[in-house]
C-alpha cells in the first residue's frame, strides 16, 4: 500500500470514531429516557395532568389514539358514500360527466395533505362554517381519501363482467336494481 492510501484509511477510521461519538451521545439519551418512559400506561391514560417537570411515566398517548380513531371513522363516513357513488357513475352510468369524474379523482390523488388543510382552512374555518375542530381534520382527511376510494371502486366493479349486466338487464331488471343486486 501507498503512504496516501494508508493516510487515508487512518483518516476515514478517526472520522468514523468521532461520527458515531457525536451521533451515540445524541441518541443514546433520546433511546435511555425513552425505554423509561414505555410503560402500560402510555397507551390508556392521556396527557391532561401532565406538567412540563412531569416524570416520563405520568401520562400517555390515550387522547391521541382516540382522536385518530375518531377522525378516521369520521372521514370514512364522509368519503366512502362520495367515492362509491362515482365509482358507481363512472361504471354503470357513464354519462357526459364521465370524463371530467375521472380527470376530477385522478387529480385530486396528487393533491398534497398540506393544500388539503389549507383548503378546508380557507374554505370551512375562516369562512365561519366551521370552528377549528377535529371535524375540520377529518374533512381535510376525506378530500385525501376520497380519491383512493373512489378507484378501489371503480376497479372493483369493473371486475363484474359486461355480460352479467347486460344479462340481468334483459331479464328486464332496472338499472338500479342491476347495480344493487349483481
Amino acid at each position: 500500500k501507498s503512504i496516501a492510501n494508508s493516510s487515508i484509511e487512518v483518516f476515514m477510521a478517526f472520522s468514523l470514531v468521532i461520527f458515531f461519538t457525536f451521533v451515540g451521545s445524541v441518541i443514546w439519551p433520546v433511546i435511555d429516557n425513552g425505554v423509561r418512559g414505555f410503560t402500560p400506561s402510555l397507551l390508556t391514560q392521556d396527557a391532561t395532568v401532565v406538567d412540563i417537570d412531569a416524570p416520563l411515566n405520568i401520562g400517555g398517548m390515550g387522547h391521541a389514539i382516540m382522536g385518530t380513531i375518531i377522525m378516521v371513522a369520521v372521514s370514512t363516513l364522509i368519503c366512502v358514500p362520495i367515492g362509491v357513488l362515482a365509482a358507481l357513475y363512472v361504471t354503470e352510468v357513464r354519462g357526459k360527466l364521465t370524463p371530467f369524474v375521472r380527470f376530477f379523482v385522478q387529480a385530486m390523488s396528487g393533491v398534497p395533505s398540506i393544500v388539503a388543510g389549507l383548503f378546508v382552512y380557507a374554505a370551512f374555518i375562516v369562512s365561519g362554517i366551521i370552528e377549528f375542530s377535529g371535524l375540520a381534520g377529518a374533512i381535510a382527511l376525506s378530500i385525501l381519501m376520497l380519491p383512493t376510494v373512489a378507484r378501489t371502486a371503480e376497479e372493483i366493479l369493473r371486475l363484474i363482467p359486461d355480460d352479467l349486466r347486460t344479462a340481468a338487464l334483459a331479464l328486464g331488471g332496472t338499472q338500479w336494481r342491476v347495480v344493487r343486486m349483481v
